[in-house]
């Protein structure tokens, strides 16, 4: 039977589990939906978004609208941004719960004064999670533990950290939650270059093509680093896509 707290993630998020998921695919098909301006789609992925309470997909869509606009900034993108601005933060002001979801985003992130004593709990555990990761890398190098043993692994390092309880239940696997330290304790060094310049190198030729398109590659290379692994499937979904345009523009 399904814990209390893994029974609440899927009534809340369905076939993607975590909220996390779900906010990483809805984040990516909301660059995608504007794109095509398919407006309705667009606002289903915000819904989802907030329904999914992703500190991923909030922030990770500020912050690559954000950057795309700085290096390539465009008037209707603008204008994009600052319309949501105006609604984000018209939402905050008349409907306390949106108000208090967005305050928790930030306490999330250490950002604002905390009113919940667990808030940064998601973030302190991540950061424990990348440093036994990375130190796994460490001891194999070149080709990492092998494909599915960082959750071996990661034991021989947990016992040093003040982590919860439950990641000590012999029921439960530990997972990365971040995919490039996943990458890296998995199958090494080399292997996690050659990931993030992958990445780098299909984001990095629509900057001629689209801001949106470029927006969504730098959406992927931040959204990827919260993911539980790799092995992600719509994070080869998104890549494969942003691939697929680039040829087509290559071809055009």
């Amino acid at each position: 039977s399904l814990s209390g707290d893994t029974q609440g993630d899927v009534l809340r998020s369905g076939p993607f589990l975590l909220g996390q998921h779900l906010g990483f695919f809805a984040g990516a098909a909301f660059f995608v939906c504007l794109y095509r301006r398919a407006w309705i789609s667009a606002i289903i992925s915000v819904l989802c978004i907030f329904y999914s309470q992703s500190t991923t997909a909030f922030f990770g869509i500020a912050a690559a609208l954000g950057i795309a606009f700085l290096l390539r900034p465009r008037a209707r993108v603008g204008a994009a941004l600052f319309a949501g601005l105006i609604a984000v933060g018209g939402l905050a002001a008349l409907l306390p719960q949106v108000r208090t979801l967005l305050e928790f985003q930030l306490q999330k992130l250490g950002l604002l004064e905390q009113g919940n004593q667990w808030a940064t709990l998601s973030l302190d555990i991540r950061a424990v999670k990348s440093e036994i990761g990375f130190r796994i890398m460490g001891e194999n190098p070149i080709l990492g533990v092998g494909p599915g043993r960082f959750g071996v692994s990661f034991f021989d390092f947990a016992y040093e950290y003040d982590l919860p309880w439950y990641y000590f239940r012999a029921t439960d696997r530990a997972i990365a939650e971040n995919a490039y330290v996943h990458v890296a304790s998995e199958l090494g060094i080399v292997a996690l270059v050659a990931f993030a310049l992958a990445i780098a190198a299909i984001t990095l030729p629509q900057y001629r093509r689209s801001t949106l398109f470029f927006g969504l590659g730098m959406y992927m290379l931040i959204a990827v680093s919260t993911q539980s692994s790799w092995t992600f499937i719509p994070i080869w979904v998104f890549l494969g896509f942003l691939a697929s345009a680039d040829l087509e523009n290559r071809s055009s």
